[in-house]
């Protein structure tokens, strides 16, 4: 996995993942979007505090990205990108020390 540093929306936007989130409080719940295996290469998107504007939520949903709640609660974003990477994660295999193993 691979956090990235703070970058400019519009760069954002043209992220060309399989799968694109961008965490929003009224989207779908992260894991049904994500299903019991999550992709190799997911990017999430996390905004402001104040949580995106109307034109920004357009863009992202005109570029392919889907809106994924984190959490019931607002998350700081520090938090939220966090809870983002632990729910990510979960379905990984300790023991193969791969993500989403094959059984």
């Amino acid at each position: 996995m691979q956090v990235a540093a703070p970058i400019a929306f519009e760069e954002a936007l043209a992220c060309q993942q399989p799968l694109r989130l961008i965490a929003d409080r009224a989207g779908n719940a992260l894991r049904e979007l994500v299903g019991p295996r999550a992709p190799a290469a997911v990017a999430v998107m996390i905004g402001p505090e104040g949580g995106w504007c109307a034109t920004e939520q357009a863009a992202a949903q005109a570029a392919g990205w889907r809106a994924a709640r984190l959490h019931q609660n607002v998350l700081r974003a520090e938090t939220a990108a966090i809870v983002a990477a632990a729910l990510l994660l979960a379905p990984v295999n300790d023991d193969a020390g791969k993500l989403n193993p094959e059984p």
